[in-house]
């Protein structure tokens, strides 16, 4: 399975948060992140996440085919890594996943997938994380395919990590 962990571009400021459009730099941003997925990632696609304005608009700029969830809206206590993953159908789904969400919630979902711990980590604005499950022989492996930062800067890694 590919499973990408797209954190939302930068947003502008006010009240309500769900309704915060992305700044210009933002659509910047999800530009170059959505036309880097298409490039790089095979499909077909299923792309879900937050139901806030700013999530959806950085989903946009990659697929007009955009589920938001609004049990996984910023701040929501149903917003947790377990239950996005669980929501994929990680680690089993037959289909590239894109979730497109908020800190705590794109940290946590890169914790669990690294060290199988539901903790806070950061995540830069705007960038994506891009995860595949394999199997060897005893175990079902998560693996970090490549870190893609908004501002142009990549990291291709090959860290495994178990997953139950």
């Amino acid at each position: 399975m590919n499973f990408l962990v797209w954190r939302h571009a930068d947003a502008a400021p006010g009240e309500p948060d769900e309704l915060r459009p992305l700044t210009p730099l933002g659509i910047q941003q999800a530009q170059y992140i959505g036309a880097w997925i298409k490039k790089n990632v095979p499909g077909p696609y299923r792309v879900f996440g937050s139901s806030a304005l700013r999530a959806s608009q950085t989903a946009s700029f990659f697929s007009e085919h955009y589920d938001p969830i609004d049990d996984f809206g910023y701040m929501k206590d149903t917003a947790t890594g377990s239950a996005v993953l669980k929501h994929a159908n990680w680690p089993l789904a037959d289909i590239t996943t894109i979730f497109v969400g908020h800190q705590p919630t794109v940290g946590r979902i890169n914790s669990i997938l690294h060290s199988d711990i539901e903790k806070d980590t950061n995540m830069e604005g705007g960038s994506v994380w891009w995860f595949t499950s394999d199997h060897d022989n005893k175990n079902r492996l998560a693996m970090l395919k490549a870190v893609i930062s908004a501002n142009g800067d990549s990291t291709i890694n090959t860290s495994f990590c178990r997953v139950e």
